[in-house]
């Protein structure tokens, strides 16, 4: 039954926004915890109210690190007007999680990168 079905808290991972020397901007997820995560399963895309749409992306990522982070897809201006949602499902042991994170329309913006430690550089980071 559905109510059987234990859905544990997905906290083992984020999304960091980073702009690069050029310019570009590139998304990076990062295992934040002290575990091998694996089979990571990144779905993206963006939208609006006004029915403004991209395309739908996957990633597939088959092991990250404890305390690491890989770039998965890089990013184009046209899409920093729509809110880009990012959901990622993944293993640890035989346990599977899964959490949608969030860019909001306009928060990919220099102006709003904070301190990464897990990549020690400024990103926007969502966790």
């Amino acid at each position: 039954m559905r109510k059987d079905i234990i859905i544990p808290p997905a906290n083992h991972i984020a999304l960091i926004a980073v702009q690069d020397e050029t310019g570009a901007w590139m998304m990076h997820i990062g295992n934040q915890s002290n575990e091998t995560i694996k089979n990571i399963m990144i779905t993206s895309h963006g939208s609006d109210t006004a029915g403004v749409s991209s395309s739908t992306l996957r990633h597939f990522i088959e092991v990250l690190e404890p305390k690491t982070h890989v770039p998965f897809e890089t990013i184009v201006e046209e899409v920093f007007v729509l809110n880009n949602s990012f959901f990622v499902t993944y293993y640890i042991g035989n346990t599977i999680y899964d959490k949608e994170y969030i860019f909001e329309a306009n928060s990919i913006d220099p102006s709003q990168t904070v301190w990464v430690e897990l990549m020690q550089c400024r990103g926007i980071f969502r966790d």
